[in-house]
């Protein structure tokens, strides 16, 4: 066959696929006894399984699920897209991010073992490729929101200080301003390991390089609060706001209201 014959075939293929995607979205939309709720699932969900690399698509589905108490839907879903994708990070992304938002209400034990599995896929990226800033950030997060005596904030230090390291490195051109949440986790950590002055450095470093609502708001605490405020803001019984739109939106957008930030 021909070089030409096969791109011919590919561009039947991708027409064949659009036309399948577009003939299933028709019958989701147009068959009576679904409500509208899970057609408005089934939509979302179709989107990220014909793109499972679409951070934005993912991350709509579980904003979906949040605002609907639908969330076990996406731990499921999510579930059985990187089973059939394994390499897809995007969907891996938000797996382990709907792991996360499963966690209010939970009892510690049950937070325990979502968060082992938030972790083991985050964990999957990282082994895959080292460095990867959004996987490194997830799996440093987890361990922040542990109760202090778990002594867990010892790892988010080591994923934090590495992507501190790594960004670093690179030109002013190349820093985006999310990168400054990596210095907010990593005082954070600092404080429940009662390295509170290490904390401080911390957030000041991140504050000459970055402009962060969150990093001044933490170098305003004042000493004898500090601890407090930090176990209150980084508590497992607080949900947290697990939106990606601070790492999809555009690159010149403060590094505020991100992934980490309790509601």
């Amino acid at each position: 066959m021909t070089v030409f014959a096969l791109q011919g075939a590919a561009r039947v293929e991708q027409v064949f696929l659009r036309a399948l995607v577009c003939a299933v979205v028709w019958l989701l939309v147009h068959a009576t006894p679904a409500s509208a709720e899970a057609q408005s699932f089934d939509l979302l969900a179709l989107k990220v399984t014909v793109a499972p690399e679409d951070l934005v698509a993912g991350n709509e589905l579980r904003r979906w699920c949040r605002t609907r108490k639908a969330v076990d839907r996406c731990v499921e879903f999510f579930n059985e897209l990187t089973g059939a994708y394994p390499e897809a990070s995007g969907a891996r992304y938000n797996a382990a991010l709907a792991y996360i938002d499963k966690l209010p209400g939970h009892s510690l034990l049950v937070q325990a073992k979502l968060s082992t599995s938030s972790i083991a896929h985050a964990t999957t990226i990282i082994d895959r490729k080292p460095g990867d800033w959004l996987a490194l950030y997830i799996r440093g997060l987890n361990n922040l929101y542990w109760p202090k005596w778990y002594r867990r904030a010892g790892r988010t230090a080591v994923d934090m200080q590495s992507l501190i390291n790594a960004t670093e490195a690179l030109p002013d051109s190349e820093r985006r301003p999310y990168m400054a949440l990596a210095y907010v986790a990593l005082g954070d950590a600092y404080v429940l390991l009662d390295e509170p002055e290490e904390a401080r450095r911390t957030w000041t470093r991140g504050a000459a390089l970055y402009r962060s609502a969150e990093l001044q708001q933490r170098l305003s605490l004042k000493p004898e609060e500090l601890t407090q405020k930090i176990e209150a803001i980084r508590s497992r019984e607080r949900p947290v706001d697990t939106d990606l739109a601070f790492y999809t939106d555009q690159p010149m957008r403060d590094a505020q209201g991100a992934v980490g930030r309790a509601q």
